[in-house]
């Protein structure tokens, strides 16, 4: 995608050049081949989780006493199995009640945990960015033309901690390096670690949507324009309102 896009649209609201930034690679990063999948693969995720939002089995469910009360097809047309479809518009419209049925039925096609965390990272980077743009009132991004190339399959040394996917060791080389200035690295800092391009997405983003990783244990606000107290307040209500168990 042309990066004078996101400029033209961004600069109009006076967004500052890092999010512009941040926002173009991520997104360029969604197009091209990952780990376990292909770029069209890839963009097939970011399709599917932009038309959760408004998919209308998803809200139908989403009202039900049980989110499995409800068969039907999801709305959009998808590359992608059905069942992995399925897994993103429950986790994107209703991630109060995600459990473990989602990853275990993922599992049950064929996929791997680490073809699970691809694919979860590529919805938690959509979904971040759109949000972004229904925060601020504009349209959302046009989805990138995928990239060709086959995926690299890198697959870092893990370690078990209890978590339905295994995680790299806080002492491994790359966690150390990546988060050499964020103080702990707690397990949702390296939840994606099957995926070291996914942490690396996930860094850019949080340093420019959220704080720098060496302020996050610090009270700074990071030069933002609202108080750390003001951050703060408003990522606890809307936790709050999704219900986030974690």
């Amino acid at each position: 995608m042309d990066k004078q896009i996101i400029i033209d649209l961004y600069t109009q609201y006076a967004i500052r050049e890092d999010i512009i930034n941040a926002h173009y690679e991520v997104w360029e990063n969604i197009a091209k081949p990952g780990t376990w999948f292909t770029g069209a693969q890839r963009v097939a995720m970011a399709k599917a989780t932009r038309s959760a939002f408004s998919c209308q089995l998803c809200a139908k469910r989403k009202q039900d006493v049980s989110p499995y009360y409800t068969d039907g097809t999801h709305d959009g047309d998808s590359i992608l199995d059905p069942v992995w479809v399925d897994a993103i518009h429950r986790i994107v419209s209703d991630p109060a009640r995600i459990s473990k049925r989602i990853y275990d039925e993922f599992i049950a096609t064929g996929a791997t945990d680490a073809q699970y965390v691809e694919l979860l990272s590529v919805l938690l980077f959509t979904a971040s960015i759109d949000m972004f743009h229904r925060a601020v009132g504009i349209d959302p991004l046009p989805f990138p033309d995928p990239y060709s190339g086959e995926p690299s399959q890198e697959l870092p040394e893990t370690i078990t901690i209890g978590a339905w996917v295994p995680v790299q060791s806080i002492r491994s080389t790359f966690i150390r390096e990546t988060y050499a200035d964020s103080g702990p690295v707690t397990n949702v800092i390296r939840a994606l670690s099957l995926i070291p391009d996914a942490i690396r997405d996930q860094v850019t983003l949080v340093h420019a949507q959220y704080l720098p990783m060496k302020l996050v244990a610090t009270t700074a606000a990071g030069n933002r324009s609202i108080s750390r107290p003001q951050i703060e307040l408003i990522a606890s209500r809307v936790s709050a309102l999704n219900e986030c168990f974690y």
